[in-house]
């Protein structure tokens, strides 16, 4: 009884050890190529406008922080103004640094008030402000998105008057 069902476990052994290589190389050859797909044509945005006229800088407007900002604008005496914001990445690191314009000059805590308006990041090279910003008084605030929370706020400004 036991010598014919190890004849017949050994036919079976030699017949898969033939048959299962052969069964994954017909496998491999017929499976289908992995499908290619086009690459996504990279969104157009529109380009910032060039903001080449330097109207001042100053240091003096973050009070606790050497933050220098710098006003530009469009032409050299109208159109739209940017402001751009630098440091020395010694003396000033904060994740996700983003600065916003508030108009007025509300008491800010530690949340941003509704009506604040994202410039951009903190290290782009210019920051469109919006139109009020040269009609009217306001502050900028760097806030940072992974601490939540305001880092620093500068004095009221008006950017169309000229420096002091």
């Amino acid at each position: 009884m036991i010598r014919p069902l190890r004849q017949l476990h050994q036919r079976t052994f030699m017949a898969l050890g033939f048959f299962l290589p052969l069964a994954l190389a017909l496998g491999i050859l017929a499976r289908q190529p992995f499908p290619v797909t086009d690459p996504l044509a990279a969104p157009r945005l529109p380009a910032p406008p060039p903001f080449p006229v330097t109207v001042w800088e100053r240091n003096d407007l973050f009070g606790s922080l050497p933050i220098r900002m710098t006003l530009l604008r469009e032409t050299q005496s109208d159109g739209a103004l940017a402001v751009e914001l630098s440091a020395t990445k010694d003396d000033f690191i904060q994740p996700d640094l983003m600065a916003y314009w508030v108009p007025g000059n509300p008491p800010l805590t530690h949340q941003l008030p509704d009506h604040a308006r994202l410039l951009g990041g903190f290290n782009a090279d210019a920051l469109p402000l919006p139109p009020a910003a040269a009609t009217t008084n306001g502050v900028l605030v760097l806030y940072s998105l992974a601490n939540n929370a305001i880092v620093e706020v500068s004095q009221p400004i008006r950017f169309n008057e000229p420096t002091p």
